[in-house]
């Protein structure tokens, strides 16, 4: 499937019967379920305080904050959509 035309969003009843089925709980090869737990406060170390607390099976911890252009007027920018590719 093109990433273009892939869905992006699901419900968590579709997430829960496609990692339910299988053994582990381990998503399917062309699934990737990502972890963007991220925290306004720089200092906080969100792979430590919020995925390794409890985090979705399978899923893979994306910090989006590496991906973000910081300025003094807004410090917690969007992403940058040429990072993301990269950071993958």
């Amino acid at each position: 499937m093109c990433a273009a035309r892939a869905l992006t969003v699901v419900s968590t009843n579709w997430l829960k019967g496609q990692l339910g089925s299988r053994p582990l709980k381990r998503a399917p090869r062309d699934l990737r379920v990502l972890d963007v737990s991220f925290s306004f406060d720089s200092q906080v170390d969100t792979y430590k305080e919020a995925y390794m607390s409890g985090h979705i099976p399978s899923s893979v911890h994306f910090d989006i904050l590496k991906c973000v252009t910081s300025t003094p007027e807004i410090p917690c920018n969007l992403p940058n959509s040429n990072c993301f590719p990269d950071y993958m």
